[in-house]
């Protein structure tokens, strides 16, 4: 767990680990390794991440701290 959020520590990410989330039907999420950064999705559409149109998109850098930065850009996103 993360400042409250129960989302996986960074080590599980530098393995190559994707997480993904929701809350409700219309607000999702995902996290991934990519380039050695961390690439963190939103979208709003009740879809998996390989068939929906991504709404904003951010990379951070593969550290803790960054890891907090990109949970809470992407719940600054929620609508």
């Amino acid at each position: 767990m993360i400042n409250g959020y129960d989302f996986p520590e960074i080590s599980y990410f530098e393995q190559g680990n994707i997480y993904t989330g929701c809350k409700g039907n219309e607000f999702r999420y995902r996290i991934a390794p990519e380039d050695k950064k961390l690439k963190a999705s939103v979208w709003y559409e009740d879809l998996c991440y390989e068939k929906c149109h991504i709404d904003s998109e951010k990379f951070f850098e593969m550290t803790n701290e960054d890891l907090v930065k990109a949970i809470e850009w992407i719940f600054s996103k929620q609508k």
